[in-house]
């Protein structure tokens, strides 16, 4: 039976489409920055099960061995997702405490400094949903199976499409913090 190439076999058993699907965005995102940004690079499905056949063919071993090393490559670069985008949760604190500082003190509208808060609170939300999203394995301690690899894939795409879009609204939370703070 034929079947796309990101998508698993049709005779696999139907999962909960948050398990396998990603929505296009966060596809596009991720793709985005990979090709323009030098952003993390994630493979396509096909490539990744090309690559548990290769090394099962190459390197000898099991397709145990050789899927569990696919899906602790994906781990290992959902745990740098996770490094990148911890350092932002301060920085949306900061911002929300200066633009509050700033709407209480100055007598000016505070158009700037309400949109610097609500602009680093959307931030932070995507920023914990992208280290709080588990890119791994779905059963800890079991040996991996190709629905792992399916499963690490998607999360790790939601993963790093969550923490660009809060690296982003970070940013430009700061940036609107420093344009109230050179206004008043």
């Amino acid at each position: 039976m034929s079947h796309p190439p990101d998508r698993p076999p049709l005779d696999e058993p139907s999962r909960p489409a948050g398990e396998v699907e990603t929505r296009a965005l966060y596809e596009r995102i991720v793709q985005f920055r990979s090709d323009h940004l030098a952003g993390q690079a994630i493979p396509p499905l096909a490539a990744l099960i090309d690559r548990i056949e290769e090394r099962r063919r190459l390197l000898g071993e099991t397709a145990e061995q050789a899927t569990q090393a696919v899906v602790e490559d994906l781990e290992e670069a959902a745990a740098s997702i996770h490094w990148r985008t911890a350092p932002l949760m301060p920085i949306c604190g900061l911002v929300v405490a200066g633009a509050g500082v700033i709407d209480k003190f100055t007598p000016a509208l505070p158009v700037l400094a309400l949109s610097a808060i609500f602009l680093a609170i959307v931030g932070l939300y995507f920023s914990v949903v992208a280290i709080f999203t588990h890119a791994g394995r779905r059963a800890v301690g079991l040996t991996p199976t190709r629905k792992d690899v399916v499963f690490a894939r998607a999360r790790i795409i939601k993963k790093e499409a969550n923490a660009q879009i809060g690296a982003v609204l970070t940013t430009l939370a700061l940036v609107v913090l420093v344009a109230a703070i050179l206004t008043i």
